[in-house]
């Protein structure tokens, strides 16, 4: 098995000194620290994912996988910020996510719900969406329902860059350690997912 594994873009993980590899600069940097968790998480988000996003920009047959990522990012995000699974409670931890990121007064509950259906259930079980679901650059905002919250609206481009700049303001905040709580829900979501991937390095399932 490789005595380093890589965990984002940038960071590698060596399995024998338990730290941190910065690739760009060669520092070593202890996992404990809050920085080296945030930029970890940081960097293996908007790396792995945005990034790609924005690569993608330019294609104009790429509107639905622009939305996909974004998308997945969501509920994933909000679990770090409230510091707990949605296991058995992803459509609540959805809808708030949706409500923060794009305001309260974005949607009613039942439009939220429909979204996450149509588009975050359509996309992930069934590899499309469903129903009355609208992409189009030309849209004036990210997300917009129509129609008594019938028909869903979304502008891929715009969407991406909101849930984007949702995750730079808040690992900024992270980084500013003036929300003690929200620091203390991202510890606890940190560990609960770097316990699982060293379950499976000490299982030998890595390479």
């Amino acid at each position: 098995m490789a005595s380093e594994i890589q965990i984002s873009p940038r960071f590698l993980f060596d399995t024998k000194e338990r730290n941190i590899i910065d690739s760009a600069t060669g520092e070593r940097r202890e996992l404990e620290e809050l920085s080296t968790k945030i930029d970890v998480f940081e960097d293996r988000v908007l790396g792995w994912f945005f990034e790609i996003a924005n690569g993608l920009r330019q294609n104009d047959d790429a509107s639905y996988v622009l939305l996909m990522i974004a998308t997945a990012q969501v509920e994933g995000l909000q679990q770090y910020y409230e510091g707990g699974s949605s296991d058995r409670k992803s459509r609540k931890f959805f809808r708030r996510g949706i409500w923060r990121i794009f305001g309260s007064d974005v949607a009613t509950e039942t439009a939220i719900d429909k979204f996450y259906s149509a588009v975050r259930c359509g996309l992930f079980h069934d590899g499309f969406t469903n129903g009355d679901v609208f992409l189009s650059e030309t849209f004036s905002d990210p997300l917009q329902f129509d129609g008594s919250e019938q028909i869903i609206k979304i502008n891929p481009q715009l969407f991406v860059s909101s849930v984007e700049k949702d995750i730079k303001n808040y690992c900024a905040k992270l980084r500013t350690n003036n929300e003690p709580d929200l620091v203390k829900h991202f510890e606890h979501i940190w560990e609960l997912r770097w316990r699982a991937g060293k379950a499976a390095l000490n299982k030998g399932y890595l390479p």
